[in-house]
């Protein structure tokens, strides 16, 4: 099967200083819609709207390695494949930030493009109330990242040992509701 043990996807996640990112993928989608789930998964990560994160797929020139598209997997292992890369990326765009917030890398948090410090959690307020754009934290003197206008983050998601895609069926209904008893009236299986 192909979304079993030893499959797996890559990803790469590009960083832009205008506060929106591409997530470079091989996702092949044919009508799932599972190059949206992978900007919806992105956008989530990176704490950005979802108009602001792109996809780039299907490129053999620009792309990168994805096995193959059935089963069910693809959302999985892609999906594991964005998040672990957007992970990446933001752990690198944090270290960036952290000496111009005053903090260290795990105290720091992202929205919209936007960096600044996490509420303490034994009092719900951020130490200080300085808020950078990413463009900040690009042009910061420790960016080794290779690029003052970008951060990389990539990963490598590899469905490991045990790992099983059972195939799956769906079951279509209408139905009505007794919102006084609960009982379920007029059902149709399709």
């Amino acid at each position: 099967q192909c979304a079993s043990e030893g499959v797996g996807a890559d990803c790469i996640v590009r960083l832009h200083a205008d506060g929106s990112a591409d997530i470079v993928n091989s996702y092949s989608d044919m009508g799932q819609g599972g190059r949206n789930s992978c900007r919806q998964m992105g956008a989530e990560s990176l704490n950005l709207p979802f108009e602001k994160v792109r996809i780039v797929a299907g490129d053999t020139d620009s792309s990168v390695f994805g096995s193959c598209n059935s089963c069910s997997g693809g959302t999985m292992k892609y999906g594991w494949a964005v998040y672990n890369a957007c992970q990446d990326a933001l752990k690198s765009l944090y270290e960036l930030a952290a000496p111009l917030l005053d903090a260290m890398p795990n105290e720091v948090t992202t929205e919209d493009g936007m960096l600044f410090l996490k509420p303490d959690p034994q009092t719900g307020v951020p130490r200080n109330n300085k808020k950078i754009p990413w463009i900040n934290a690009f042009w910061n003197r420790g960016n080794s990242y290779g690029h003052p206008f970008q951060v990389i983050g990539k990963a490598n998601y590899v469905a490991g040992p045990g790992a099983r895609n059972e195939e799956k069926a769906a079951s279509f209904c209408t139905l009505d509701v007794d919102t006084e008893t609960g009982e379920l009236l007029n059902v149709k299986f399709y």
